[in-house]
């Protein structure tokens, strides 16, 4: 289950502009209709995020499979055990498939890599979840 949950969270994040505390505190009836709801925003405010067709279609396959996996919680996302992985372990998750993809230093002062605005799947005017350097210009 873990790589179709980083999958579909890192480019719900690129789609959306979520922060990632927000897409991890999900729960499975905050997609609605409408969008997410995001109920732990930042300064504790909830508000409404529309989703794109497409960004709409890759939750609903990752709630498919999601499905299949014995003693779920009410997360969105979920691991093998049931339950959200933690903001840090998304986040070594995320390092190790900088550096797999041949970046250097993911870390240090700010965030040194973006997600870039290419056109994708999880929506046609929002990030693709291309990574690059700062510096890219993109």
């Amino acid at each position: 289950m873990s790589p179709q949950t980083y999958h579909t969270l890192f480019g719900l994040l690129a789609s959306t502009g979520l922060r990632i505390s927000e897409a991890l505190s999900l729960r499975c009836d905050d997609l609605t209709e409408d969008g997410l709801m995001i109920r732990k925003g930042k300064f504790g405010k909830s508000r409404l995020v529309p989703l794109h067709a497409s960004t709409r279609a890759a939750l609903e396959r990752y709630l498919d499979r999601r499905r299949l996996v014995r003693d779920a919680g009410h997360d969105l996302f979920v691991l093998g055990h049931g339950h959200a992985p933690t903001a840090t372990r998304a986040h070594v998750v995320f390092v190790r498939i900088v550096r797999k993809l041949g970046y250097r230093n993911p870390t240090g002062p700010g965030p040194g890599y973006t997600i870039c605005a290419i056109p994708s799947r999880f929506g046609p005017s929002r990030p693709a979840g291309t990574i690059c350097s700062r510096s890219c210009g993109t």
